[in-house]
């Protein structure tokens, strides 16, 4: 693909910290994603990292992510981005758009626990929203790199 050597090894590190360069006439990148797979917590991101010439786009994971997987499913449909450019921007709008509804569904949680009785224990529903809203806060902190 001609990706010059130290921007391959970025491509491969375990450094999923989300970031952006352009180098020459590339773009890398690497963005993070919830992870849906079995038994992981909303807030252990999968990264991906990404590079495109502007012509194509490689994208590249150490772990499943539906992100991709969707938009190739929409390719394969005859639907979706025409060019690299789309192609990295619908990536990273499924992306947010997918934590996105998490942070709702988490904050309709925290709704719900703070309506509920709890038995009278208002310190075992502080405690359960706490941890909840460490969770959104976590996932908005990753989101804002995307923007």
């Amino acid at each position: 693909l001609g990706i010059p050597e130290p921007t391959a090894e970025a491509l491969i590190s375990a450094d999923s910290r989300p970031r952006a360069f352009r180098e020459s006439n590339a773009i890398v990148a690497t963005l993070r994603g919830i992870n849906h797979n079995p038994g992981a917590d909303l807030e252990d991101m999968v990264s991906m990292q990404l590079w495109s010439d502007g012509a194509r786009v490689v994208t590249l994971r150490h772990h499943p992510l539906q992100t991709p997987r969707h938009v190739l499913k929409e390719l394969d449909a005859g639907r979706g981005p025409v060019d690299a450019g789309k192609l990295i921007s619908e990536l990273i709008e499924v992306m947010i758009a997918r934590m996105s509804r998490a942070i709702v569904t988490l904050n309709d949680h925290i709704d719900a626990l703070e309506d509920a009785d709890m038995g009278g224990d208002p310190e075992m529903a502080l405690a359960k929203i706490s941890v909840i809203r460490r969770g959104v806060l976590a996932l908005k902190r990753y989101m804002s790199p995307h923007y």
